[in-house]
């Protein structure tokens, strides 16, 4: 493998090693050598990605010397990252651009005040994170937002709802969390349960890693095995979003409806690269109760499609939602026949 810069970098999280630091060469081809170095070392889905990683050497480095200007270097890196296809891979500039290759794939944020008041949703409350809502006297919505943080189904008065025919979780355009995100999953079980598994690289082979290793919460049980759950997602439900609803299918008898979710199955770190760019990479993987990697979404169990146009036009004006509308059908129909 191929490395003809002698240089360490700066990890910005908080799991960093202590000798990383910035290189002040400005050339980009040394923010090349950086990214790839770093990937090299550290990234976890060469196989997954179908990645030579030789070969992208081989033809992006002549590519990097000829760069002279931040704007050339930004147009390389985007149709890099575009080969890659990781959503968690990015790139920022000194100036703070970011190249994302998410970007491509992003559906818009859906308004949801629009639905809300489009479908009479009542007693609405906003936790950190997460709403709560009735949408009928008997079927109960949660949406779950972005950055969702120290959850617990035990900080959310959710028994104050009515959701004997049915639960709603909406974790559409939820696409990133922390860990302790996943702590929102103890409302479906009771007991200690594994709800997913890590797994780390732990040698300079690309291929070769830890055992998987449990992550194990402890349940509450306030929605019964009885309750139906029908889980919302879209193409923007990515990362922890991604994660969750992998837990909840696999704790649950829930129903999955809209379109396969973003996937990102995996955590990042942050470094800084030379000149005082910055590369956010995957570190580890994460795998569901199945043992099946979560990085290429999950694809619903019904399939509620519409275009970009939809989201933008009708949405917006009218608050109309195919995916809830879905979602409230199968409800109520499974609510008539029990």
């Amino acid at each position: 493998m191929r490395k003809f810069v002698c240089s360490v970098f700066l990890v910005i999280s908080i799991m960093s090693c202590n000798n990383d630091i910035i290189d002040k060469d400005i050339s980009h081809l040394n923010i090349f050598q950086a990214f790839w170095d770093v990937m090299d070392e550290r990234y976890v889905f060469f196989e997954e990605k179908n990645l030579n990683w030789d070969s992208i050497y081989t033809v992006w480095q002549p590519k990097f010397a000829s760069i002279h200007t931040d704007i050339e270097a930004v147009t390389a890196f985007d149709s890099l990252l575009t080969i890659i296809g990781d959503t968690h891979v990015s790139i920022t500039t000194r100036d703070g651009i970011g190249i994302d290759y998410f970007w491509d794939n992003r559906s818009n944020d859906l308004l949801f005040g629009k639905i809300y008041a489009n479908y009479n949703f009542s007693n609405i409350r906003q936790y950190s994170n997460i709403n709560l809502a009735q949408v009928t006297k008997s079927i109960a919505y949660m949406r779950i937002l972005s950055n969702l943080s120290n959850a617990s189904g035990a900080l959310i008065n959710i028994e104050d709802y009515n959701f004997s025919d049915g639960l709603i979780v909406d974790l559409r355009d939820c696409n990133g969390g922390y860990e302790t995100g996943y702590g929102i999953c103890d409302l479906f079980f009771s007991g200690s349960q594994t709800i997913c598994y890590e797994q780390y690289r732990n040698s300079p082979s690309h291929n070769l890693f830890t055992e998987l290793q449990p992550i194990t919460i402890k349940g509450l049980g306030v929605v019964g095995s009885k309750i139906p759950i029908v889980v919302l997602i879209n193409n923007n439900t990515h990362s922890m979003g991604n994660s969750i609803a992998f837990i909840i299918k696999d704790l649950t008898s829930g129903i999955v409806i809209g379109e396969r979710s973003g996937g990102g199955g995996g955590a990042v770190k942050s470094v800084f690269l030379p000149a005082g760019w910055g590369l956010t990479y995957t570190y580890l993987r994460i795998y569901n109760q199945s043992k099946f990697t979560m990085e290429d979404g999950l694809k619903p169990d019904v399939e509620v499609l519409r275009s970009q146009e939809f989201w933008l036009d009708i949405h917006q004006k009218t608050g109309e939602d195919p995916q809830l509308a879905k979602a409230l059908e199968l409800l109520e129909k499974n609510a008539v026949m029990r």
